[in-house]
């Protein structure tokens, strides 16, 4: 489970991964990092996937606080393209700012495009054996950012595998 935020400039200002976790504890512990952040919270985009759906409902149903900021984001092929290429401009252009956090830049390091000559089509994901939740909360977060949902100051990402 990762928690990416940015504020409404386009810089990545918190980042936190936890695993060892319960998903009753990891909820908690999600609505304990941002409910003081509530009222700076413009949205909560939550990867919506097998796993995260659940874990966007438990938000809701747990924090009378932020039940109003969570979204989902569908994770699909065309999406994840969407967001990908879209971070990939804003970096060559300058328009954001990462943490230097090390499991985020391993992860980005080695998050891989894939193309299919058959159906030209190009996929997104960490190689075999390693995770990309790091990435992918912080392009989800990003997204909401750029998508315009920043009216107040943290567009959070949140990604659940």
């Amino acid at each position: 489970t990762v928690i990416s935020i940015f504020n409404d400039k386009g810089n990545q200002v918190f980042l936190k991964y936890f695993n060892n976790l319960s998903p009753l504890s990891q909820i908690v512990k999600i609505v304990k990092e941002l409910e003081p952040l509530a009222d700076q919270i413009d949205v909560i985009a939550c990867e919506l996937n097998s796993i995260g759906t659940p874990y966007t409902d438990l938000i809701k149903e747990k924090s009378q606080i932020l039940e109003d900021k969570v979204e989902g984001f569908q994770t699909s092929n065309t999406s994840k393209n969407a967001i990908v290429l879209n971070m990939q401009t804003a970096i060559e252009n300058k328009n954001v700012t990462l943490l230097p956090d090390d499991k985020e830049i391993r992860e980005f390091g080695y998050f891989t495009a894939t193309y299919n000559p058959k159906t030209r089509n190009v996929s997104y994901a960490a190689p075999q054996g390693l995770n990309d939740d790091t990435v992918m909360a912080t392009l989800i977060a990003y997204d909401a950012y750029r998508n315009g949902t920043q009216i107040g100051t943290y567009n959070i990402g949140f990604s659940k595998r």
